[in-house]
């Protein structure tokens, strides 16, 4: 096991969080310090939580927002203060979900989105002057009317804000579309028009842009395809579909570039459990170029800020697994240095 003694030794070291379902012997947000050119690791503090499945990064640098994945009716969102010296974590307040099952979270520095897979609804939190969490708002229902079991009741999995501020794009997980919502201020109003298809049983799961902020990344969680649209002002048009799933697992969940944005990874759950490996070119076109296997359920994945090293929550083998990168092919391979934990569930770089 390598470990690094303080995060405060090396100019290359950077805070790492990872989230946890802690239905077994987790007990919430683990902090770490991680040297991003040796790919070593320390285990900082422990932040008790309960099932925070999903984190993300608050707007003013020095907060984190935690879903709280609990499926009952104690779910909901979490928010604390971070100290970028220590990584210790605080917690500030909390709000519940509209309906069960938050597991995506995405905020614009004036409201919070949560999608709610179990419930099946996408709800909104406004923030307050101050940056504490509001009760929620909005709650849009999500639809059921895909041809795949699992589709059977509405699963809403997914919420960005567009790079221009101006929207939000939603998966609606069980009706194998897109939903686009106009940001009013506070609140969220659905365009004219507002349903971008994808291929029947696709299960849409995550969505990421570029950089330039006119391609748009969806996974399709059921298909194991990921679509790419061109995107300008609210408007999709799908651009190109291609397999990152060969062995029909339906079980794709994540989905990130390296910061130069030459490749893009994806993974896949339940079969041949792994990451695919994509080149990206100049019009935002994916190429396979290589698959990576990994633990079982590679749930969440991040690639540390210099892009050398990716990180994958292997969530069913009880591990964070460290992958160093080739920059110059993108492939990975296994350092044999994972990081130990119970039911990983995310993988933070804030």
């Amino acid at each position: 096991m390598a470990i690094l003694t303080s995060c405060g030794v090396h100019e290359d070291a950077v805070r790492l969080y990872i989230g946890t379902y802690t239905r077994e012997s987790s007990e919430g947000i683990y902090t770490y310090c991680f040297d991003q050119n040796a790919g070593k690791w320390t285990l900082e503090t422990l932040t008790r939580a309960a099932n925070p499945s999903f984190l993300l990064p608050g707007p003013d640098g020095h907060t984190l927002f935690a879903s709280n994945q609990n499926k009952t009716p104690e779910d909901g969102v979490e928010r604390f203060s971070y100290d970028p010296e220590t990584g210790a974590l605080v917690h500030l307040d909390f709000v519940n979900t509209a309906q069960i099952g938050p597991c995506y979270v995405a905020t614009n520095g004036s409201i919070v989105l949560a999608a709610n897979y179990a419930g099946g609804s996408l709800d909104v939190f406004p923030l307050a002057a101050d940056g504490s969490l509001q009760p929620c708002s909005q709650s849009f229902p999500g639809t059921a009317c895909g041809p795949h079991p699992n589709q059977a009741a509405s699963h809403v999995h997914c919420a960005v804000f567009t790079p221009d501020g101006k929207y939000a794009l939603v998966t609606d997980f069980s009706a194998d579309r897109l939903i686009t919502f106009r940001i009013d201020g506070q609140r969220l109003e659905m365009i004219d028009d507002p349903y971008t298809p994808v291929r029947p049983g696709t299960g849409p799961r995550h969505i990421i842009f570029n950089a330039a902020g006119d391609r748009v990344y969806v996974i399709g969680e059921l298909s194991g395809e990921v679509t790419v649209f061109v995107y300008a002002d609210g408007r999709l048009e799908t651009l190109q579909v291609i397999r990152c799933d060969d062995v029909d697992a339906q079980g794709s969940a994540d989905i990130h570039f390296s910061p130069d944005e030459k490749f893009f990874y994806a993974s896949n759950r339940l079969k041949n459990d792994g990451i695919a490996i994509f080149s990206v070119d100049a019009d935002g076109l994916l190429t396979r170029v290589g698959y990576a296997n990994t633990g079982l359920h590679p749930r969440h994945f991040a690639l540390s800020p210099n892009g050398r090293y990716l990180l994958c929550a292997c969530m069913d083998s009880n591990i964070v697994q460290v992958f160093e990168r080739d920059a110059k092919t993108g492939l990975l391979s296994d350092t044999h240095n994972d990081i130990p934990a119970s039911l990983p569930a995310f993988v933070l770089f804030p």
